[in-house]
C-alpha cells in the first residue's frame, strides 16, 4: 500500500507547502503526488493525536476524517484497563488507535470496520506495527445483521459510534449516533457481559444514565484541562432501574502538560447525601478551581467533603481555605485582593493590573465580556475571577498562581 519509494519521497517532503508541492507534480515522475500529499498532512496531523506513530513511515491514513475521529494515544492507553486480557470486539475500528491500544492487553481482538479502504488501511497498519492478535473484519454492525455473529463470547465489547449522519453533518444525540447504542444493546448482551461506549464530552451524564440503565460506570477523560471523552461501561448485571442512578461509579481524570495525572472518584450516591460547607463570603488564603472532568462529572459537593475546602456559592464552582491543598485536582491560586463589582473599583483595578487572565463563575458576564470592560490586557501571571458569593454579592478576585 505504502512501498518504500513512496516512504522516502515523503520523508524528504515532508516540511514542504502542500499546495506547492501538489502543482510541481511534473517534476516526480513515478511518484502518486496526491497520495503523498495526503500521508505529508496526515502524519502532522496524527503525530499530535498519537505521537508514537509519527515517525513510523509505513502507515498509511486514508483520509482526515479518520483522523479527525480517532481517539489520542494518551486516552486509547487509559482504555487498556478494560480489556483485562481477554477477548475484545472493536465494533467501530476506524484508524484503529484504541484496537491498537486495546490488544496489548487481550488475549485476542475482533476489529470490525465498515469501510473498506479505512479497513485496509487498518490492515497494513496493523501488519506494520508487528501486531499479530488482531483479526480484521471488513463488516458493519447493525441490528439487522448482529444475530448473524457467531463468534464465542467475548469479554469486552467497545464501541466508538459516528457522530455523524449519512451527510457527515455532527449529530449530538446518543440516539443518533451509528450505530445506535439502545438499540443494539440488548442483542450485545448476547456476546458479551460488558460494554464499553465511548461519546462525545458534550453528552449529558445523568440524562444517559437515565436512558440505558445497565450504565456502571463513568470515566471523564481530559487533556491538559479540556475535555475529551465520556466512556460509559455497560454490564449486564447491572440495572439503575432497580438501584436507581446513585449506584454508578463516576471516575474523573485529567492529564496535564506536565505528565501529571489528576484523578478524583465518586459516585452519585455520595454526592447527594453530601451536604456543602460554604465560605459565608469569606475568602480565605487559597483560591481552587477544579479541572474540567470533575466540573463535567459534577462532583461539586464530593470534592469540597473529601478535601475539606469552602465552596464559595452553589453555583460558584470555586473553593477556599487558608490551608494549602498539595496535587488539588485542578487550579490553585493565591487570593491577593479583591473588590466588589462596582463602577468605582474598575479603574483602579485596571491602573494596577493592565494585563491578567480572567474568567468568571456564576457571573452576569462572560470573560470576554469583562474583559472589555476592565479593559485589561490578556495574560500574565495575575488571574482574575468574576464570581458570586454565597450571600449573592458579586465579587472581582485577583489571585496569583500557586505551584
Amino acid at each position: 500500500m505504502v512501498d518504500q519509494e513512496l516512504i522516502e519521497f515523503v520523508n524528504e517532503h515532508k516540511h514542504d507547502d502542500i499546495q506547492r508541492l501538489l502543482l510541481s507534480s511534473f517534476k516526480y515522475p513515478g511518484i502518486d503526488i496526491k497520495l503523498a500529499a495526503r500521508l505529508i498532512t496526515a502524519k502532522k496531523k496524527i503525530g499530535k493525536k498519537v505521537p508514537s506513530w509519527e515517525e513510523m513511515d509505513g502507515l498509511y491514513f486514508p483520509g482526515n476524517l479518520s483522523i479527525e475521529q480517532a481517539s489520542s494515544e494518551i486516552t486509547a492507553e487509559y482504555k487498556k484497563r478494560f480489556a483485562g486480557g481477554g477477548v475484545v470486539f472493536d465494533l467501530t475500528g476506524g484508524l484503529g488507535v484504541d484496537s491498537f491500544f486495546l490488544s496489548q492487553n487481550a488475549k485476542h481482538l475482533f476489529y470490525f470496520e465498515r469501510n473498506k479502504e479505512v479497513c485496509e488501511a487498518a490492515q497494513n497498519n496493523f501488519s506494520y506495527l508487528n501486531i499479530n492478535n488482531i483479526t480484521i473484519l471488513n463488516k458493519e454492525i447493525s441490528k439487522e445483521n448482529i444475530s448473524e455473529l457467531t463468534f464465542s463470547p467475548a469479554d469486552l465489547i467497545y464501541l466508538d459510534p459516528a457522530r455523524r449522519d449519512n451527510n457527515q453533518n455532527r449529530v449530538y444525540a446518543i440516539t443518533d449516533y451509528q450505530p445506535n447504542i439502545l438499540d443494539l444493546k440488548d442483542d450485545l448482551f448476547k456476546l458479551s457481559n460488558n460494554i464499553l461506549v465511548k461519546v462525545s464530552p458534550m453528552v449529558d451524564i445523568s440524562a444517559t444514565i437515565e436512558q440505558i440503565s445497565e450504565i456502571s460506570e463513568v470515566h471523564v477523560l481530559s487533556v491538559n484541562n479540556e475535555c475529551k471523552e465520556l466512556l460509559f461501561l455497560l454490564s449486564k448485571e447491572h440495572d439503575n432501574a432497580q438501584s436507581g442512578r446513585n449506584a454508578v461509579k463516576i471516575f474523573t481524570v485529567n492529564f496535564s502538560k506536565w505528565n501529571k495525572i489528576e484523578s478524583f472518584n465518586f459516585d452519585f450516591d455520595q454526592e447527594s447525601k453530601i451536604i456543602s460547607q460554604f465560605s459565608n463570603d469569606e475568602l480565605l488564603t487559597y483560591l481552587y478551581e477544579p479541572n474540567s472532568s470533575i466540573l463535567k462529572a459534577g462532583a461539586f459537593k464530593s470534592l469540597g467533603e473529601f478535601l475539606g475546602i469552602k465552596k464559595l456559592h452553589t453555583h460558584t464552582h470555586l473553593y477556599t481555605s487558608s490551608f494549602i491543598i498539595n496535587d488539588f485536582p485542578g487550579r490553585t491560586f493565591v487570593i491577593k485582593t479583591q473588590f466588589d463589582f462596582k463602577k468605582e473599583f474598575v479603574k483602579s483595578l485596571r491602573e494596577t493590573y493592565p494585563k491578567a487572565n480572567i474568567s468568571t463563575r456564576n457571573f452576569p458576564l462572560t470573560p470576554d465580556e469583562l474583559r472589555k470592560l476592565l479593559k485589561i490586557k490578556d495574560g500574565g501571571d495575575i488571574y482574575i475571577f468574576g464570581c458570586t458569593l454565597f450571600s449573592g454579592t458579586k465579587k472581582i478576585l485577583v489571585c496569583s498562581k500557586e505551584g
